[in-house]
């Protein structure tokens, strides 16, 4: 009878990763805003509407409808996340005559390299090209990306994923695994005027992956 032939050590190395993944509950892809879970969030709506939309492709998503006011906001904390944590969604807006618009996901968040509180704000902002990045203020710690830009149309899903950890090293210079403590999704104008608008929102997912490979950081506007 032949000997076996031994499992080569790249198959092994797969094997205990795929194991320890499964073993460590932060390893699992977590729903933090649903068609099943949208109500247990904060909300800030007046004469504006939040609600479920069923949609062709994505089946039940949220839309947040505002008329004639300043926009409509869902917000909710954070129990725990993944260290190195990767949020995707999908959204979507109806035809708009507001020149302004903008839908955003704020991320709050601490970075353990110094224990400070961070927030990047990823936008479709109908006014700038995606990539575009502003400080929001002196203190080096608030952001807007926008993500989905002005090129984007309207009645169309657009995908959003983003690496945390990674987008904080561009923001940065810094290497940090990242701690989420609180996300809130808005619609509404960048300079805050009243408008009429509609947005559609999938659910936001949060994925564990591995550390980066740290490489020379080149931030977003250079």
């Amino acid at each position: 009878m032949p000997a076996k032939a031994p499992i080569p050590a790249r198959f092994t190395s797969l094997l205990l990763f795929l194991v320890l993944m499964g073993m460590n509950p932060l390893a699992r892809a977590e729903f933090l805003l649903s068609s099943d879970n949208f109500n247990s969030w904060s909300n800030s709506c007046w004469r504006c509407d939040i609600d479920l939309h069923y949609d062709v492709i994505h089946g039940d998503v949220i839309r947040l409808n505002a008329d004639r006011i300043f926009g409509a906001t869902l917000e909710n904390r954070v129990r725990r996340s993944a260290e190195y944590p990767e949020l995707s969604w999908y959204w979507s807006l109806d035809p708009f005559i507001e020149p302004a618009i903008y839908f955003s996901m704020e991320v709050y968040f601490r970075a353990s390299v110094d224990r400070r509180k961070y927030m990047i704000r990823y936008t479709w902002n109908s006014e700038d090209p995606a990539g575009t990045v502003y400080a929001l203020n002196e203190r080096d710690n608030e952001w807007e990306w926008v993500v989905t830009g002005k090129e984007a149309e309207p009645l169309r899903w657009y995908e959003v994923k983003r690496h945390l950890s990674q987008d904080f090293a561009s923001l940065t210079g810094l290497h940090s695994s990242i701690d989420i403590y609180r996300i809130k999704v808005g619609l509404g104008s960048a300079e805050k005027r009243k408008l009429s608008a509609s947005g559609y929102l999938s659910s936001v997912r949060i994925d564990p992956r591995p550390e980066p490979i740290w490489l020379d950081v080149v931030l977003p506007n250079e």
